[in-house]
């Protein structure tokens, strides 16, 4: 619990990630420890607990531990084109590596027959920023401009999806 303490702002993550650590080697409360560990890092915007609770949330999944859908999908907002900056969502996505950030991410969805067309394009947009930023900017750029064309064609597609895609498709574009 003083992990969680140290992550009040002014959060001391590097402190709390060590009392986190400390309290996992144990094992016996690893559950409780974990929703100590997400309570202290959701909706957190101190620097660099973002990309921490991304990596988090990758360890979880790799080790299958439990997980509310209520913390999923307060962990699957992180990725949001609707919700923060370009910055926060490089962020994000650079978190783990490229495999195991998409992996999260299909984690924390919900599932593809709950997602609507605009849900899935925006797991598109993500796949292009995770291929972005690991480098793969030819592939990036094929994604973004295919979600230009679809976006344009669209009448209810977000504002705000539409010009990230737009940016993306002009900033790789150079």
């Amino acid at each position: 619990m003083i992990g969680e303490w140290l992550l009040l702002p002014p959060a001391n993550l590097e402190e709390a990630k060590t009392h986190f650590a400390t309290a996992l080697k144990g094992g016996k409360a690893k559950p409780f420890v974990r929703g100590c560990l997400l309570e202290g890092m959701i909706y957190n915007e101190e620097p660099g607990v973002r990309a921490e609770l991304i990596r988090v949330a990758n360890q979880m999944r790799k080790d299958n531990d439990p997980i509310s859908d209520d913390d999923k999908g307060r962990i699957h907002s992180y990725f949001s084109t609707t919700v923060g900056t370009d910055a926060e969502l490089r962020e994000v996505v650079s978190a783990a590596p490229p495999d195991e950030v998409w992996a999260t991410y299909e984690w924390v969805s919900p599932p593809a027959s709950e997602a609507s067309d605009l849900n899935k394009m925006e797991a598109r947009f993500i796949q292009a920023s995770i291929d972005e930023v690991s480098g793969k900017r030819e592939d990036a750029l094929q994604i973004y401009r295919s979600l230009d064309q679809e976006l344009k064609q669209r009448k209810d597609s977000g504002p705000r999806i539409s010009q990230r895609v737009r940016d993306a498709v002009q900033r790789l574009s150079h």
